[in-house]
């Protein structure tokens, strides 16, 4: 029980990284094999304010209503939070280890290598801080991969799922504007070099990135650079115009997002 809830924060990361899909049939046979009733539901489980919800989709073959399906998600979404809490308090009574231990071993679970110990007392004094050792992890993904190999063995999946949590926990208010912005300016123009060498889903998940960057009201000039160098790599390459038109399309969504942020902030200053 010790080991599983110590490998509890890597796992469920790595879920958020799916979208799945579930089957529940129930048959009821009385002997002789014949069928007296069956009752078959289909759900999808994602990512809802960083847990993991299960979402009804149909019921014998009839479609949820979308009502009907929100408040079936938001009691999931309750019992949820109630066994996190209860998980996190059993976690307090059976963890000995030192906080710096634990961000160690959730580095090696997450990212299969361990880091050094002043990095690992410098996310730990984070955690004292956040309150949250998940979140002063992810906060310093930029540095994590940094110190297992940059732009070299670090596995570029990994690293866009990464950066894609700094989100999930701005979401949840676990991180600041001005964290994650940080975070996000020093880990993204790492990625955007790798970028051009990515294909499919793989680029899909970079640019979604991007696309979200616009909850971001901070400058973000080194990342916008290493785009603007990302573009006209792509833009080279006759065979990449996908990724090109990808590219331009959420940058553009960016900038948008970022406009009508900062007409919300105007129109709510007293004049």
């Amino acid at each position: 029980m010790k080991r599983v809830l110590e490998r509890r924060d890597a796992d469920r990361l790595k879920r958020r990284d799916y979208v799945l899909s579930e089957r529940e049939t129930i048959t009821v046979v009385r002997p002789g094999g014949v069928v007296l009733e069956g009752h078959e539901q289909e759900f999808t489980w994602y990512v809802r304010d960083g847990l993991l919800v299960r979402s009804p989709v149909r019921f014998d073959g009839v479609r949820i209503d979308e009502a009907e399906r929100r408040t079936y998600e938001d009691e999931w979404l309750r019992a949820e939070r109630r066994r996190v809490e209860r998980r996190a308090e059993r976690r307090k009574r059976l963890s000995r280890r030192s906080t710096p231990d634990n961000i160690r071993l959730a580095v090696e679970r997450m990212w299969g290598e361990r880091i050094g110990d002043d990095l690992a007392r410098r996310i730990a004094r984070d955690a004292d801080r956040i309150g949250d050792d998940l979140a002063a992890l992810v906060l310093h993904v930029g540095d994590v991969i940094d110190e297992l190999g940059g732009g070299g063995p670090v596995d570029f999946n990994m690293a866009v799922a990464r950066v894609r949590d700094l989100f999930v926990m701005l979401d949840q208010g676990l991180l600041k504007d001005d964290e994650v912005a940080r975070a996000f300016e020093g880990t993204l123009p790492g990625l955007a070099a790798r970028a051009d060498s990515a294909a499919g889903a793989q680029f899909d998940a970079f640019v979604e990135l991007i696309r979200i960057a616009g909850k971001l009201r901070a400058e973000l000039p080194a990342t916008e650079r290493a785009l603007d160098r990302l573009a006209a790599r792509l833009a080279s390459a006759p065979s990449q115009s996908l990724q090109v038109a990808a590219l331009s399309s959420a940058r553009a969504r960016w900038a948008d997002e970022r406009a009508a942020a900062a007409a919300r902030d105007d129109a709510s200053e007293p004049r």
